[in-house]
């Protein structure tokens, strides 16, 4: 297998990106997860006491979520190359009668090796991401009618599908 070294060092400094990237992705399945929970607890309850319910607080007490970490990638890799000479000659003599004639060749086969070794690290951190901010950021304020509506904002994919399917 051949790979460019190039490729290499991009995939070596994009990937912890990328991760960043599918963390959004991760917070919205948790606060999904919170949210559809609630929404089954609210749906029990009677009218009087949905009635008092302070849907800034329900939206408020979702998990928050604080990413500090240090990803270190490193790769090593084998590169290696075989060069080969090669030449061949032959020669013939005629002398009246008599003919005479003969080859030769060599070969000559010379290798060598050497290793590529790369390293990144990558410092990731973030203000803590609450969903009453995130939602607030996406103009869906806390009420009785905008549960479901945060819900399915949550459902909806980070990326459009064409970008996710590789």
């Amino acid at each position: 297998m051949t790979t460019k070294v190039s490729s290499v060092l991009k995939e070596l400094c994009s990937a912890p990106l990328e991760a960043a990237v599918e963390a959004e992705s991760e917070y919205r399945r948790i606060w999904l997860k919170w949210l559809q929970g609630k929404q089954a607890m609210i749906k029990n309850l009677d009218d009087e006491t949905k009635a008092g319910i302070n849907w800034h607080d329900i939206f408020a007490v979702a998990p928050a979520i604080t990413v500090n970490s240090t990803v270190d990638l490193a790769i090593s890799m084998r590169v290696a190359s075989v060069k080969e000479v090669s030449a061949e000659g032959q020669i013939g003599l005629s002398i009246g009668p008599v003919h005479a004639s003969g080859g030769f060749g060599f070969v000559n086969r010379s290798t060598s090796e050497s290793t590529l070794q790369a390293a990144t690290s990558i410092v990731l951190s973030n203000n803590e991401q609450n969903l009453l901010d995130y939602l607030g950021k996406h103009n869906i304020v806390p009420s009785k009618d905008k549960l479901e509506t945060a819900i399915n904002f949550l459902k909806k994919p980070v990326l459009p599908k064409s970008e996710t399917e590789g």
